[in-house]
């Protein structure tokens, strides 16, 4: 007889978060979003310097037409009044194999 066994290389999923972004209109990087794949739920928080949260984003099918599975559309930028000197994200999620994900970092805004 023949035993197949699937075999996961590595984690089985990626996270690319960016550490800068740049809202100001032309068409590259108007969003801070991370790139991933191998998940089945993410969600996306931004908080400023202070720990104030400005933005929450729980990821969904179809908010990227092109990507198939959840997506982000991230955050614009937007909601920043006291223009804080970097920013902090959170990303929580769960892998297709519903192992729980987690990241956290910062990052700057070039206007």
């Amino acid at each position: 007889g023949e035993l197949t066994k699937s075999v996961k290389i590595g984690k089985g999923y990626n996270i690319l978060v960016p550490n800068v972004f740049t809202p100001n209109g032309d068409i590259w990087n108007n969003t801070f979003r991370p790139i991933f794949n191998g998940l089945s739920e993410i969600t996306l928080r931004v908080y400023d310097f202070n720990g104030g949260l400005l933005f929450e984003e729980i990821g969904a099918v179809g908010n990227d037409p092109e990507i198939q599975g959840v997506s982000l559309l991230g955050w614009d930028g937007g909601n920043d009044s006291i223009s804080s000197p970097y920013y902090i994200y959170t990303i929580t999620g769960k892998t297709i194999d519903d192992e729980e994900v987690f990241r956290d970092g910062t990052f700057i805004i070039l206007r």
